[in-house]
């Protein structure tokens, strides 16, 4: 049950569960390791994106705000 959990609540990405006891850490990680590079490689090197500043503003503000309509 313990494993079930922690897959829900962190996630199941490799690497993450080494950082499921400090919440700022894993939160860098999936920032910086699977967010990041899925904006930098997947959607602005796929699609050409007019303000690309402007994009991964809207992503981090979007990030926080779960669940809310983000409108420009």
């Amino acid at each position: 049950m313990e494993a079930a959990e922690i897959s829900v609540r962190f996630g199941v990405f490799p690497g993450e569960l080494a950082y499921r006891n400090d919440y700022a850490r894993w939160r860098e990680y999936i920032l910086y390791a699977i967010i990041d590079p899925a904006l930098n490689r997947d959607l602005l090197l796929s699609e050409q994106v007019q303000k690309p500043a402007l994009l991964r503003q809207i992503n981090s503000i979007a990030g926080a705000q779960p669940g809310e309509i983000i409108s420009l």
